[in-house]
C-alpha cells in the first residue's frame, strides 16, 4: 500500500465519522428530546456508524501504518 493509498483510506474513515456524527448531532438540535417518531433510534443508528467507523479507522491505522516510500 502506498502512502497515498493509505491516506486515502484514512479520509474516507475521516469522512464517514464526521457525517455520522453531524447527522447525530443535528438530530440532537433540532429535536433534543428525541421525542419525534423513530427520532431515538435514527440518533443511535447515526451514533453507531460514526462510532463503527471511528473504530475500524484506528483498526485501520494500526495494522497499516504507512511505509516510508
Amino acid at each position: 500500500m502506498t502512502n497515498r493509498e493509505y491516506y486515502d483510506k484514512c479520509r474516507a474513515f475521516s469522512d464517514e465519522v464526521g457525517k455520522n456524527s453531524r447527522a447525530a448531532k443535528e438530530l440532537l438540535e433540532n429535536d433534543p428530546e428525541l421525542s419525534a417518531e423513530g427520532a431515538f433510534e435514527e440518533y443511535w443508528k447515526f451514533y453507531n456508524a460514526a462510532t463503527t467507523a471511528s473504530l475500524a479507522w484506528v483498526d485501520f491505522c494500526t495494522n497499516n501504518k504507512p511505509s516510508a516510500r
